[in-house]
């Protein structure tokens, strides 16, 4: 496409500006009456002609952004915009047959490219012109979303120094191997949720340009980047920000992490940061502030290579779900939880189940007032010999279909430590739970 771009722009001896470029592919099967751009924002209005094949076409032969083929095969479509235009925001978005787009410079500045390629899911290539101005774009969510096909991205074009959102960027953009985003300014950016969610190609990201001062929303950043084992965060200023969950979830390749630059005060959401990390054997956490933390369950879930976690330092006073927050971690043999507080935690249900490499657990600061909130808490941990804690703990036996509850008191006899081999242990599934509610 390129070469038909320098062919017209040579005959025409100038740039052209306002004018954007596209390759489409019509089957021979299926309904040739097919969307050729998403009117969502009226952006019809500021078309000011539509050249296909050379050919330019009226008004009444697209309609709400339809237009009808004569045939299959690939078709070159011209937009010529209009001067004011500002925004081209939902552009493209949906629009299945679009297989390349080159997008040239724009006498106004664009504000707004939110959504453009959203489900673009054939686009293979995007041009950017070198004069393509962004410097006044404040949204540039959902941009890439979608884009399955993409394998290159160059943006070393963009301006990001305003832009304020920049959730599910690239999202599901599954084929991209290799992005650089060096010099993305992102200081003013508030919201990077999904940014990176289901780039399942990509292998490394080197993010150590990121000014992430303003940011509130890292949920789901990196989730479901399955290939993805090396990650630089280094520059990762994390003050502000309030949702982590998710963050980390399903990046099954990374066997290593850096979160030593993290500022964790304001965090109230680490729920599933590192669910289904299977390759994560070591993670340091001694610098994160977990004060103002509400939940944490499913936080470590499905961490399969871990052996050892130092959560010494973690605050858990306003934490209320621990659900399945260590579940499937079945190489770890050493845990500390000695600054945990559970006073105001609803739910550990399932919170040790299948930590099948266990033998020790001290306890000995947990405190837990519902029956119900300790379901299954220790459900497979096969090796778990040796409970420490303060208080009585209630083991829940099984007689056939019926289950009865058995009160330990652990101060009997000065006892702190109780071997629990001796009695219906929490290895066939079995819940344990702490506290005076018999």
């Amino acid at each position: 496409m390129n070469k038909i771009i320098e062919i017209i722009q040579k005959k025409e001896n100038k740039i052209l500006e306002n004018v954007i470029y596209c390759k489409y592919y019509i089957s021979e099967f299926g309904d040739k009456n097919i969307i050729i751009f998403n009117n969502k924002n009226d952006v019809g209005q500021k078309i000011k002609k539509i050249i296909i094949n050379k050919k330019e076409e009226t008004n009444e032969k697209i309609k709400k952004g339809k237009y009808k083929f004569p045939n299959n095969g690939y078709f070159y479509i011209e937009f010529h915009m209009d001067e004011t235009l500002n925004n081209l925001s939902y552009l493209f978005c949906d629009v299945k047959n679009l297989r390349e787009v080159s997008l040239p410079s724009f006498n106004n500045n664009i504000e707004n490219m939110a959504h453009i390629f959203d489900g673009c899911c054939f686009l293979k290539k995007i041009n950017f012109s070198k004069s393509f101005n962004t410097k006044d774009i404040k949204d540039m969510s959902y941009i890439f979303k979608g884009c399955e096909s993409l394998e290159k991205l160059d943006l070393s074009s963009f301006n990001t120094e305003n832009v304020k959102n920049m959730s599910n960027m690239f999202e599901g953009c599954r084929k991209l191997k290799n992005l650089d985003l060096k010099l993305f300014k992102t200081s003013n950016v508030e919201d990077m949720s999904y940014m990176f969610e289901s780039c399942s190609s990509l292998k490394a990201l080197d993010l150590s340009s990121f000014d992430t001062e303003n940011v509130t929303n890292m949920s789901n950043m990196f989730s479901a980047c399955i290939s993805l084992n090396e990650i630089n965060l280094s520059s990762f200023n994390t003050e502000n920000v309030i949702n982590m969950s998710n963050m980390f979830i399903v990046c099954s390749s990374l066997n290593e992490i850096n979160l030593s630059s993290f500022n964790t005060e304001n965090v109230e959401d680490m729920s599933n940061m590192f669910n289904g990390c299977e390759s994560l054997n070591e993670i340091n956490l001694k610098s994160f502030n977990t004060e103002y933390v509400k939940y944490m369950s499913y936080m470590f879930s499905g961490c399969k290579s871990l052996e050892k976690l130092d959560l010494s330092s973690f605050n858990t006073e306003y934490v209320t779900y621990m659900s399945e927050m260590f579940s499937g971690c079945k190489s770890l043999n050493e845990i500390n939880l000695s600054s945990f507080k559970t006073e105001n935690v609803t739910d550990m249900g399932n919170m040790f189940s299948g930590c099948e490499s266990l033998e020790k657990l001290n306890l000995s600061s947990f405190h837990c007032e519902s029956k119900d909130a300790v379901e299954d808490m220790f459900k497979d941990c096969l090796n778990l010999n040796e409970l420490e804690c303060d208080n009585e703990i209630i083991i829940n036996e099984y007689n056939g279909e019926n289950k009865h509850s058995k009160r330990i008191d652990l101060f009997h006899n000065n006892l702190n430590k109780y071997n629990l081999l001796g009695y219906h242990n929490p290895l066939s599934g079995l819940g344990i739970g702490f506290g005076n509610y018999l």
